[in-house]
């Protein structure tokens, strides 16, 4: 008996040390499918992008998508490439011959995102959006080699070219917190949701924030308001005694009456 349970011991210790990295893969970032996959290296995700379309956009889903304080990669590149955060990286196989200038991850789980670390990408440079209805915190979130950044709590929507042409918010808030949001390396970061709240310091060139109920057309650059009829928040964008907003240009947009708090 005390043989068999040493060997059950045995057994039991093997499988928790063939499986240390599960609870990586598990909590942060989940694929919907395997046309995104997902690798880890020094406890750093590693998120290989699905194949671009005929417009180069690669559009990935998720059950969860966060970014660990250790950060994560998004990897772009159709040779090995160098990543500041896990050094000399494989090329994606995904990607075939053709690198993605849009990356869009899109959340369909029921879970908000938190991105509490640097999200880069390894490769060629892109736009990224990262969109959840169910809402996005960013508490020391930066951005590496990524070119304009888009938060979103809209449904991002392609035409039948397969181009960038919608997104539509109807709910969700962003919220900014403790460590705060630094974007200085993009060419723009703006944040689209119904609601923001912003309670730490954002730090960038070009700021745009977007709130309310609304139908954008990225193709025309027009934007209209969506009826929702459910409760209006009390305030479209917040901003607390230890919030701010430091960049070269900002712009505020709303579509409430009772918009912005400070």
């Amino acid at each position: 008996m005390k043989n068999k349970i040493i060997r059950y011991r045995t057994k039991i210790a093997y499988l928790i040390a063939s499986y240390p990295l599960l609870p990586v893969f598990s909590s942060t970032i989940q694929p919907m499918n395997d046309k995104t996959q997902l690798t880890v290296e020094n406890q750093i995700p590693i998120i290989n992008i699905a194949a671009a379309n005929q417009a180069s956009i690669s559009y990935n889903r998720y059950q969860q998508f966060n970014i660990p304080p250790q950060g994560a990669v998004l990897n772009n590149a159709i040779r090995p490439a160098n990543s500041q955060l896990v050094g000399q990286l494989a090329k994606n196989d995904q990607l075939a011959e053709r690198a993605a200038s849009l990356i869009i991850n899109e959340v369909t789980g029921s879970s908000s995102s938190q991105l509490n670390g640097k999200l880069e990408i390894a490769g060629k440079k892109a736009d990224v959006i990262i969109a959840n209805p169910n809402g996005i915190s960013c508490d020391g979130c930066h951005f590496s080699n990524i070119g304009g950044l888009t938060l979103t709590t809209g449904q991002p929507i392609l035409n039948q070219q397969g181009e960038f042409a919608h997104l539509r918010v109807k709910k969700g808030d962003i919220t900014i917190l403790n460590k705060g949001f630094y974007s200085g390396s993009q060419d723009y970061a703006e944040m689209i949701s119904r609601t923001v709240t912003i309670n730490a310091s954002i730090l960038g060139k070009n700021i745009s924030l977007l709130s309310g109920t609304n139908a954008i057309n990225y193709q025309t650059g027009t934007v209209s308001q969506i009826a929702n009829l459910s409760l209006k928040p009390q305030f479209a964008v917040s901003i607390t005694e230890s919030g701010g907003i430091y960049a070269n240009r900002v712009k505020i947009l709303g579509s409430v009456a009772l918009m912005l708090k400070v």
